[in-house]
C-alpha cells in the first residue's frame, strides 16, 4: 500500500490552525450568542434600542457579561477577537513552553510513547532499533514519541482546560479558550512538527511507499503534482490541466470537493506554473520578530529530520 503526506510552512500551518479551529468557530458561537440575547431583547422589549440591554438583565455569567458588553459597545468582529479571544502569540508562547519541556531526551513524550506501546508485539522491534541507532549515533537518530498523548495533559477544569494555558486563564479570565475543538487548539505549534508522527510511519512501512508532498508544490504546480502523485500511487494517466485551471478545491470558506474557489479568490497562481515570485516579503502573520526567530528556531530541526526521512526538501 502507498500513501502520500501533505505538508506546508510550518508557521503558516499553526496560524491558519489558530484562524480555522479557534478564532473562527470561536467567533460563529459568540455571535450566535449575542444574536440569541438580540432576539430575547427584542421580545421582552419593543421599541427600545439594544444599548439599554443591561438596564434589563442581570449579568449572571461570564457569557452574559460578554454578551451585555458587546451589545452596549456595538462591537465589531475584529473587536470582539481582541477583546475575548487569545491571541496568536499567545497561544504559542504557552504551547512552546510545554513542548519544549515533553520533547527533550527522556520527557514525557519519549517515556508517553513506552508507556502506550512499548509492551506491544509490533513495536518492540521499533524500541529497539531506536535504541540502538542511539547508541552508535547519540545526536541524529530521535526518540519515538506520542506528542498529542503525552504532552498536552487532560483537562485541568472547566475554566483551565489544558494545564499550558493555566497563566494565561489567570492573567486574562475574562478570555475564552474551553472550546469544542481542544485536541487541535492545544496543538497550534505541534501540528507543524511534521517528523514526529512519520517517525513512526518511516519505521512501520518501506520509505519507497510513502510520497512527501510539499503544500507550495501542491499550490504552484497543482497539475504536475497532482500527475506526480497519481503516478506513484500506479493510478491511470489523467490530464488534471482542466480540472485544475478551474481554482482551488476546500479552500476559501468552501468546504469539500463539490465547489470551486477560483484561484483569483484563493490567492494563488494558475496551478498550471510555478509563478516567479511567490513568496511574500510579508506574510502578514501578528507575531513579534522575537519569537518569530525563537519559533522557526524551534522547528527547523524537525523540518531537517522530515527532509532527511522523506529525502527531498520543501522551500521552507
Amino acid at each position: 500500500h502507498r500513501t502520500s503526506n501533505r505538508d506546508r510552512n510550518p508557521l503558516e500551518r499553526s496560524y491558519s490552525s489558530y484562524n480555522y479551529n479557534y478564532v473562527e468557530p470561536t467567533l460563529e458561537e459568540i455571535k450566535k450568542d449575542v444574536a440569541k440575547a438580540k432576539r430575547k431583547f427584542r421580545h421582552r422589549t419593543s421599541n427600545r434600542d439594544t444599548s439599554t440591554l443591561n438596564h434589563h438583565s442581570k449579568p449572571k455569567s461570564k457569557t452574559s457579561v460578554m454578551v451585555n458588553n458587546i451589545l452596549s459597545k456595538n462591537m465589531t468582529d475584529d473587536e470582539i477577537v481582541d477583546e475575548y479571544l487569545f491571541s496568536f502569540e499567545q497561544l504559542v508562547v504557552a504551547e512552546m513552553k510545554v513542548l519544549k519541556e515533553c520533547l527533550k531526551k527522556g520527557g514525557a513524550g519519549e517515556q508517553g510513547a513506552k508507556a502506550l506501546y512499548g509492551s506491544k508485539a509490533w513495536a518492540v522491534p521499533l524500541f529497539e532499533k531506536r535504541e540502538n541507532q542511539q547508541q552508535e549515533y547519540p545526536n541524529g537518530v530521535p526518540s519515538l514519541v506520542t506528542m498529542d498523548d503525552s504532552c498536552y495533559g487532560d483537562t485541568v477544569s472547566s475554566l483551565v482546560p489544558r494545564v499550558q494555558w493555566s497563566e494565561l486563564v489567570k492573567r486574562y479570565p475574562h478570555k475564552i479558550i474551553n472550546v469544542k475543538n481542544l485536541h487541535l487548539v492545544q496543538s497550534v505549534v505541534g501540528r507543524s512538527l511534521y517528523s514526529l508522527p512519520l517517525e513512526w510511519w518511516y519505521e512501520l512501512y518501506p520509505s519507497d511507499d510513502l510520497y512527501l508532498v510539499c503544500n507550495e508544490e501542491l499550490k504552484y504546480k497543482t497539475s504536475k503534482t497532482m500527475s506526480d502523485v497519481s503516478d506513484f500511487l500506479g493510478l491511470p494517466t489523467f490530464d488534471f490541466g482542466p480540472v485544475v485551471s478551474k481554482g482551488m478545491y476546500n479552500v476559501g470558506g468552501n468546504n469539500g470537493y463539490d465547489k470551486v474557489t477560483e484561484w483569483k479568490e484563493a490567492g494563488g497562481a494558475t496551478g498550471l506554473s510555478t509563478p516567479v515570485n511567490h513568496k511574500k516579503s510579508g506574510d502578514g502573520i501578528p507575531i513579534s520578530d522575537e519569537l518569530r526567530s525563537q519559533y522557526l528556531s524551534f522547528v527547523k530541526p524537525y523540518n531537517e529530520r522530515l527532509f532527511e526521512l522523506a529525502k527531498k526538501r520543501c522551500d521552507w
